[in-house]
């Protein structure tokens, strides 16, 4: 089994069906949106990984209000839900989250709302969303022999 499946598999690591976001992240949401078009569960699915990639300090739910919006997993994450859920089993696995349901809502209500905040810093049209995206690293000279 893969690393990311025995994380899986040790966590028992299942979504939520919808993570609530602050009323704060709600306003960014928004106004991401108007700047790029992108809808906002897309949105929200990018602030996740933004947020998990940053491994400076884990966010803490407590300082993010559950007065915005609901967003559906389903919405989300949609086929890819498994894929995002590996994803968190993995994250969740090298730190002090805890398992079970309230330690991931926690964890993925954190994630989601930090990362749309880092997400609007960097986002101020769309043309901005290509650069969080970073082309794989290819080998110089080409592709062909010497």
């Amino acid at each position: 089994m893969s690393k990311a499946g025995d994380a899986a598999a040790s966590a028992d690591v299942r979504f939520p069906e919808s993570v609530r976001i602050s009323s704060r992240s709600r306003g960014l949401l928004s106004m991401i949106k108007s700047r790029t078009g992108i809808q906002q569960s897309a949105s929200a699915r990018l602030a996740l990984c933004l947020s998990l990639a940053d491994r400076s300090e884990e966010p803490d739910a407590g300082e993010y209000d559950e007065e915005g919006s609901e967003l559906r997993a389903s919405d989300v994450f949609g086929e890819c839900r498994d894929a995002y859920e590996a994803l968190l089993a993995y994250m969740m696995h090298g730190c002090s989250a805890g398992t079970g349901e309230e330690h991931t809502r926690d964890f993925l209500r954190a994630h989601v709302n930090r990362g749309i905040t880092m997400l609007f810093t960097r986002v101020g049209g769309l043309a901005d969303v290509g650069s969080l995206v970073q082309p794989p690293i290819v080998g110089k000279g080409g592709g062909g022999g010497a």
